[in-house]
């Protein structure tokens, strides 16, 4: 891993490279602003989940195999629980940059909650109505991390019928299961 001292491109603040395996950071925004000690361990972690799946992943190359929306969600869960459990920093009040939780269903971007939301109690349409609706929690990193190992995993309908043929968390039905993953 090695961090520029210079500012990141606009479209990133790091990068895992699968090719080498080398992880890359930088410790400034676009804008030239220092990231925060947080940020920084947040981008790491996520870039450590993008290398960790291109570990576990049986079907060769995650770059070239698997849908950018599955690769993204799953470092950002990374992230995001790495990070939280680190600083101990609540979903709700923490910067939604980080969490993706102001995430909506026409959204365009690979970089989505939607395996924090699986496995988190929080659900963000409380805080706008225009946000996803978070009926589910439940859901453990290991039952993620076990689908997506499967070579088979590659897009996100892969992935919504993956979570299917898992046993429903207590207090989550078939139909509060199937409305959330409805909206990807």
């Amino acid at each position: 891993m090695c961090t520029y001292d210079e500012n990141a491109p606009a479209t990133e603040s790091g990068h895992y490279n699968n090719a080498n395996e080398n992880i890359i950071m930088y410790q400034k925004n676009s804008s030239g602003t220092a990231y925060t000690s947080i940020q920084l361990f947040s981008i790491a972690s996520h870039e450590f989940g993008h290398a960790h799946h291109d570990e576990i992943y049986t079907g060769g190359s995650v770059y070239n195999n698997v849908n950018g929306r599955i690769k993204e969600s799953w470092a950002v869960a990374v992230s995001y629980f790495l990070t939280s459990s680190n600083y101990s920093l609540p979903i709700n009040t923490y910067d939604y940059w980080y969490t993706k939780q102001n995430f909506t269903s026409s959204s365009n971007s690979e970089y989505t909650p939607l395996i924090i939301d699986l496995i988190d109690s929080y659900n963000q349409r409380t805080r706008s109505s225009s946000f996803l609706d978070d009926p589910v929690s439940g859901y453990t990193l290991q039952q993620i991390e076990g689908i997506l190992k499967k070579s088979g995993c590659k897009s996100v309908n892969d992935f919504k019928n993956e979570i299917k043929a898992l046993p429903l968390p207590a207090g989550v039905s078939v139909t509060s299961r199937d409305t959330y993953l409805n909206q990807f």
